[in-house]
């Protein structure tokens, strides 16, 4: 009896981890789908713009998200319908985040939700922070990759102070 409890649990735990490479599988299918896309779309080199890259599964929220949003000079993102970027989670402010250009750079602001809005894991207080190639976002349920095809640099190294927060 113990052999047989043995191996189901043996195959369940084979079925989880070939289910968890597939996802894997299929999250890197579709981020080099969407990269070729975009990259199609766009044919001049004054046409390319920043945008930012949801890296959720798509599936796993239950509002409407799109895969990618491309970047303006100012943009405000929440749940409310005044935003640029509206996004229906219950975890944003209706006013969450703004993300801008100035002088050819780009940063970002959280506007004072209560659940922040994290830069590279760090949570952003008081002061706008620059944003560079690569960098992930976090607001509300979401997470995103900044994706700036102009900025060769890559990540750029954040300073933090002692309590985590990027001011």
């Amino acid at each position: 009896m113990n052999e047989i409890i043995s191996k189901i649990i043996t195959y369940i735990i084979i079925l989880l981890i070939y289910s968890v490479v597939l996802n894997v599988v299929r999250l890197i299918y579709t981020d080099i789908h969407s990269m070729k896309k975009k990259a199609d779309e766009t044919t001049d080199e004054e046409d390319v713009r920043a945008y930012l890259k949801l890296i959720n599964r798509k599936g796993g929220v239950y509002f409407d998200v799109e895969e990618s949003y491309t970047l303006e000079d100012t943009q405000t993102i929440g749940r409310s319908e005044d935003n640029d970027i509206v996004l229906g989670d219950p975890f944003l402010s209706k006013k969450n985040t703004c993300v801008y250009i100035e002088d050819d750079v780009y940063y970002i602001e959280d506007l004072g939700g209560k659940n922040g809005t994290y830069l590279n894991g760090l949570r952003l207080v008081g002061a706008p922070a620059k944003l560079s190639n690569g960098d992930k976002i976090n607001m509300g349920q979401l997470a995103f990759i900044f994706v700036d095809p102009l900025d060769e640099e890559g990540v750029s190294g954040k300073y933090a102070s002692d309590d985590g927060a990027i001011r």
